[in-house]
């Protein structure tokens, strides 16, 4: 059975060495050999720190030949955990880390039970010191970071989209995986900023909805760094054009987003299907939004309204199929689409050609679809995009068609003149 800490750790971005140390921690956990584990607990992280500032920029604030002996003793064996801890230590002006007292101060008191184990001294280690240092680490680690990483991370991204330096297809995720620990959490809305800024001014292959631009934002949620998502989510909720594009492209992270009832509603009331290129992607998020129960019950007949008028030439997946119908959105586009007084309308009509065949298509023709239909095209003027999408539909629909005119019978309806593939079945 594997620990809560150890599920975590092992989801860390962290190197060879830090895994093999907390790997003889975990080990000696298990073996109730607490100060073993609590000592190489400790070395871990202090290794994980090392690594962060030998793979770090200089910080603004830290004179050149300084920072070269820092990074001198930190490869020296003899040197690099006392080099560790006195920078850890280090206050303005010249802090590496941005670290409150707090921390600090908790920092010092790990050091002094590393040195309980490590020295045999009196004071007793038990399963609670170790479980509270893994803690500590779980609580801090991501609030350790270098000073001045910020702005070394927004270089790193200029670098990734820089086709003369990297390849088009090169996965970002080696950067992304460095956001939690490089950018403070105070600080994660302005470089998201700053990164966004980089990409308008940015003309080049990658910028559209399939690129590495959108697909940044997403590679952030899959960080599932709860600290980063909700800075995420504010952020790209500051801005609609960001978030529209983002959400038509990964609709199902419209989740993120539910905890303000007020922007949902907004979301299908005024943007979905509204001056949109990408109507594929309204339809996804609008079934996001009904799979998600997003919606409340009394608003849902307003919505399923607003968007069937707004709805165009666009076939919904199989799976979404299913959750439309589920609530009750086919049930409104019969109610508002398939009547004469909408099919008489040409835009309206010719708009929606594709959407209607795949209506007939699965659900059953009754009086209503054939009168109004029946109507539609009984006269020169009508919607002739229409006309073709339904003889072509027909033709190809036997049985839609024999129901259909079995309609016409029934209840003793002229046959719709300019409807061929009616009238043809009929004098057969």
């Amino acid at each position: 059975m594997r620990l809560r800490f150890e599920e975590w750790i092992t989801s860390q971005e962290i190197s060879e060495e830090a895994k093999s140390l907390i790997d003889e921690a975990l080990l000696c956990y298990k073996a109730t050999a607490y100060k073993a584990s609590l000592l190489f607990s400790y070395l871990c992280f202090q290794t994980i720190i090392r690594d962060r500032m030998l793979n770090a920029h200089k910080p603004d604030n830290i004179p050149e030949g300084m920072w070269n002996d820092i990074l001198r003793n930190l490869r020296n064996e003899d040197k690099w955990d006392s080099t560790v801890y006195d920078n850890l230590q280090r206050q303005t002006p010249k802090e590496i880390f941005l670290l409150n007292d707090d921390i600090r101060n908790q920092i010092t008191y790990w050091k002094n039970r590393r040195n309980d184990c490590a020295h045999s001294k009196n004071n007793k280690i038990t399963v609670s010191h170790v479980e509270s240092f893994w803690t500590f680490i779980r609580s801090n680690l991501a609030k350790i970071m270098v000073n001045g990483s910020r702005a070394a991370l927004i270089n790193k991204i200029k670098r990734h989209f820089d086709v003369s330096l990297t390849a088009p297809n090169t996965d970002i995720s080696y950067i992304i995986n460095e956001v939690p620990n490089a950018v403070d959490e105070n600080d994660l809305v302005t470089f998201f900023s700053e990164v966004q800024t980089y990409f308008l001014e940015t003309d080049g292959p990658f910028w559209d909805i399939n690129g590495n631009y959108i697909n940044f934002w997403e590679k952030l949620f899959l960080l599932n760094d709860q600290r980063v998502t909700e800075k995420l989510v504010e952020f790209l909720k500051s801005d609609e054009g960001i978030y529209m594009t983002f959400l038509r492209e990964y609709p199902s992270r419209v989740n993120y987003f539910a905890s303000e009832p007020s922007f949902i509603r907004n979301l299908w009331y005024t943007k979905i299907f509204e001056n949109s290129s990408n109507r594929k992607g309204d339809l996804k998020l609008y079934c996001a939004i009904l799979r998600n129960g997003l919606i409340e019950g009394e608003q849902l007949n307003e919505a399923n309204d607003l968007i069937v008028k707004r709805f165009r030439n666009v076939i919904p997946e199989e799976d979404d199929f299913y959750i439309l119908r589920e609530n009750h959105f086919f049930s409104k586009f019969k109610e508002i689409v398939l009547t004469t007084e909408f099919l008489n309308n040409f835009d309206r009509a010719n708009n929606r050609g594709d959407v209607i065949t795949y209506y007939l298509e699965r659900f059953p023709i009754d009086e209503q679809i054939v009168r109004s239909l029946t109507n539609t095209f009984d006269s020169s003027n009508h919607p002739w995009h229409l006309r073709d999408s339904l003889n072509e539909f027909f033709e190809g629909n036997l049985e839609k068609r024999d129901s259909f005119i079995s309609i016409l019978r029934e209840h003793d309806i002229d046959s719709p003149e300019y409807l061929s593939s009616i009238n043809k079945a009929i004098s057969e």
